[in-house]
């Protein structure tokens, strides 16, 4: 499968995850479970890919911002947008119960 269904795909269902959050459909609990497992199997995703590099530069490719064009860093900014809006639901989810 392309690297690049994968970031859509755990893009659309973060954004479906915050929908379905904000509009009611999803009690605190279950949105906070939902999107730590997005986030959770993204991060396993990002580390996979990068299987056969030394530990430590694999954490920095994958936290913070890799060396490269392309798809290294489109991969990059999805995960940092998938990170941001699990950590604000997370938090509204927290506050809210």
């Amino acid at each position: 499968m392309s690297p690049r269904v994968i970031h859509i795909a755990a893009a659309a269902l973060m954004v479906i995850l915050v929908a379905a959050f904000e509009l009611g459909g999803l009690s605190p609990r279950d949105a906070f479970f939902g999107v730590l497992a997005v986030l959770v199997a993204f991060t396993a995703y990002k580390f996979l890919r990068l299987d056969g590099e030394p530990v430590d530069e694999a954490v920095r490719t994958v936290f913070t911002r890799p060396k490269g064009h392309g798809e290294r860093v489109l991969g990059y900014f999805t995960y940092v947008g998938v990170a941001v809006i699990g950590l604000l639901v997370a938090v509204q989810a927290l506050t809210s119960v």
